[in-house]
């Protein structure tokens, strides 16, 4: 399953429906963000491998998911709505390049991550109501997720008896 901005959304907001206070609203909102991408992220990548012979592997291509040993969202510099967003997005990005590729089994790949490029600074949204300014939020959320990765060949990887020749041997080719 694809990420959709309507499911983060439904997901954030469902989790906001029933908060005590700011510490347990960022709370919520990190547990919904990792849940989320972890239940609906997916990585697909070109494979090439090759055993001796050579052989070449028939399999051509696979989907990973990304999933997160620790989420932990932290927002600080509260007096302004600009400093509160870009916290955020400081510490969403230092929290999605802490995630693992998990391959489909049989694979492995080294480095089992994405080599992230920086995420995209998020913007204080200008809505008037908490739903438009969630839409906002997730909008850049899922646009950062699928551009941050580093679409470079993995070093090292394996399916099998099949060795990924370094530097060829699974690249990334989408996020969704």
């Amino acid at each position: 399953m694809a990420m959709t901005t309507d499911g983060l959304a439904t997901k954030i907001k469902t989790a906001l429906s029933s908060v005590n206070d700011q510490p347990d609203a960022i709370s919520k909102l990190s547990n919904a963000i990792k849940e989320y991408i972890q239940d609906n992220c997916e990585l697909s990548y070109a494979w090439v491998g090759i055993a001796p012979g050579p052989v070449t592997d028939t399999v051509t291509s696979f989907t990973a998911s990304l999933t997160f040993t620790s989420f932990s969202l932290s927002v600080t510099d509260l007096p302004t709505a600009a400093g509160a967003v870009n916290s955020l997005g400081l510490s969403l990005g230092a929290n999605l390049a802490g995630g693992v590729v998990t391959p489909p089994v049989g694979f492995a790949l080294s480095p089992p991550y994405l080599i992230p490029t920086p995420l995209s600074p998020l913007t204080a949204s200008q809505a008037t109501t908490q739903n438009d300014a969630i839409n906002h939020l997730v909008e850049e959320i899922i646009s950062g997720v699928k551009n941050m990765a580093n679409y470079s060949p993995i070093l090292l990887g394996a399916h099998g008896t099949f060795l990924a020749p370094p530097g060829t041997g699974a690249t990334l080719i989408s996020i969704s």
